[in-house]
């Protein structure tokens, strides 16, 4: 199953990641999220910044949903991201109690109407953006408690870069520790033969049977497509290599039709 269509159909339970650079990849992930396959059954919950709110919610006018409406009925929550976090936070650090008391209630009368919701949140990449990379774990870890109150899905998104061989030296495996499924922002096909094209031109051998491997074995804790399983698996085994790899797929994606 493709990224968009996990996206579209989400799974109860499931608690997505989206890797993201621009607003335009961050728009296509959230509306494919919120508004793509939506039933009368499903509840909606965005807490957002005040700016993504609004391009999320034109995105839902050009899908032929008309955002007021939906929260005139209920379907849809918006909620303002820094003053949701601000409520919760104490000495720096998400308080479960705190957390339980500001999005229990909202919870609550969603479900009250609706079998089944699908919940976007960015507090966390303004946790991560700050540097509170371990409060930012720690609210996906209350959220995780959440999912198995509640019947929800779940799509986070980080502001982070999965071309950057900085980032698989620490960072993106922390994500992957508090979430069921990772996306990256590439095109899964296209992906995969840059990053195979690109390794071969690197490291003179063809890495096609590892990528098939990675795409049976995946990833130690998340579920990913294969393309993005082997940048870590290549971290892990060709450290070195790495960073020359991704130095040339950043270069030729940049040449590659979309």
């Amino acid at each position: 199953m493709s990224s968009k269509e996990m996206l579209e159909l989400p799974t109860v339970g499931n608690h997505y990641v989206q890797l993201y650079q621009e607003a335009t990849q961050l728009s296509d992930a959230v509306c494919h999220f919120i508004a793509d396959r939506l039933t009368d059954q499903e509840g909606i919950i965005i807490v957002a910044t005040s700016l993504h709110t609004d391009i999320f919610c034109t995105s839902l006018t050009f899908r032929g949903y008309d955002p007021n409406e939906l929260i005139k009925k209920g379907q849809l929550t918006l909620l303002d991201a820094h003053t949701l976090l601000a409520s919760f936070m104490v000495n720096g650090m998400p308080n479960a109690q705190l957390f339980l008391d500001a999005v229990s209630p909202i919870f609550r009368k969603v479900f009250s109407r609706f079998s089944s919701a699908r919940v976007y949140g960015e507090m966390v990449n303004i946790l991560w953006k700050n540097e509170e990379k371990e409060s930012a774990i720690q609210l996906e870890m209350l959220w995780n408690a959440l999912l198995k109150d509640y019947n929800f899905s779940l799509l986070c998104a980080y502001e982070i870069d999965n071309l950057n061989h900085a980032n698989y030296t620490e960072a993106l495996d922390c994500i992957c520790t508090t979430h069921t499924h990772l996306l990256s922002p590439q095109e899964s096909n296209q992906f995969e033969k840059v990053i195979l094209d690109a390794s071969k031109e690197v490291t003179s051998v063809d890495m096609s049977s590892m990528i098939y491997s990675n795409s049976k074995l995946g990833h130690p804790t998340t579920l990913m497509p294969a393309a993005q399983a082997s940048l870590f698996h290549l971290s892990k085994t060709m450290p070195l290599e790495l960073e020359k790899i991704l130095d040339k797929v950043k270069v030729d994606l940049a040449h590659t039709p979309t």
